[in-house]
């Protein structure tokens, strides 16, 4: 799994979020870098169920830090916690992970040019995805217990129903939206990323970066980070996060509504059979 994955999973317990970006920030400062990427301010944005937490690891690793010299923030430190927008403003060489929102909201941050990744699903699987996760999986917080309680009394086509229809509200404006910034966004599918020319599409994405890796460095981290050794509790259970390993199939959906049709459609995904 890689020495650095390890003393991750093992220090997990005891450094929440922030903390552990900001001790990430301050290693790329005490730490020379090899390399510095010819864009000042880097982001990586994506819908809800694209593998978020796992491209942010790979995008903030220390050995690929090196390469660009960037500091790395998180989406949600900033929206949550005053003190770190305010850090993020002040620094000159910037990496911002996990973007959940529009393009807008990601580029009236800074007066600069901003350069990064939009990581996409078929939208189609992406609907899937959210359903189970909505109903059984994620982590309670306010719109999931919404959505839960609405549900609640629902037969399951009333729930599919509803949820295709929430669905919908939610993530055809943000995916629209960024269809439309493919100059300054390398839009990145995650079955290319997790697929057999994987690491192809990794390198097209740190080419857009700018971010000079070396192949081996990159594939050195790739390693580390192989999302097919997520460990899997219960492989049985819908309650299980990683039970299909980010996998779906277009089999499972029914009655898929056609503006998600021409989402799929217009990011190069092919019809169903």
């Amino acid at each position: 799994m890689g020495a650095l994955r390890v003393a991750r999973d093992l220090l997990r317990p005891f450094i929440d979020g922030p903390l552990e970006y900001r001790l990430r920030r301050y290693a790329n400062r005490i730490v020379p870098p090899v390399h510095l990427s010819g864009a000042p301010h880097l982001f990586h944005a994506c819908a809800w169920k694209t593998g978020s937490q796992w491209v942010r690891l790979i995008l903030s690793d220390p050995r690929v830090l090196r390469h660009c010299g960037h500091a790395p923030f998180i989406w949600a430190h900033l929206r949550d916690l005053p003190n770190h927008k305010d850090t993020y403003l002040r620094t000159q060489r910037s990496l911002l992970l996990t973007c959940y929102v529009k393009p807008e909201d990601v580029f009236a941050l800074r007066d600069q040019p901003m350069r990064g990744v939009f990581v996409i699903r078929d939208p189609r699987v992406l609907l899937a995805s959210w359903i189970s996760s909505v109903r059984y999986t994620h982590r309670p917080n306010t719109g999931v217990m919404a959505h839960r309680a609405a549900m609640s009394e629902m037969s399951e086509t009333g729930a599919y129903q509803y949820a295709t229809h929430a669905f919908v509200t939610e993530f055809k404006p943000l995916l629209e939206a960024w269809l439309c910034t493919r100059s300054e966004t390398c839009v990145a599918r995650f079955e290319d990323l997790t697929g057999m020319e994987s690491f192809q599409a990794w390198k097209s994405i740190f080419l857009h970066l700018e971010i000079d890796i070396p192949d081996g460095v990159l594939a050195s981290v790739l390693q580390t980070y192989r999302i097919d050794a997520l460990s899997v509790r219960n492989p049985d259970s819908k309650a299980d996060k990683y039970a299909l390993r980010g996998q779906r199939r277009l089999s499972e959906l029914v009655d898929i509504p056609e503006p998600i049709e021409r989402l799929a459609k217009a990011y190069g995904y092919p019809a169903r059979q």
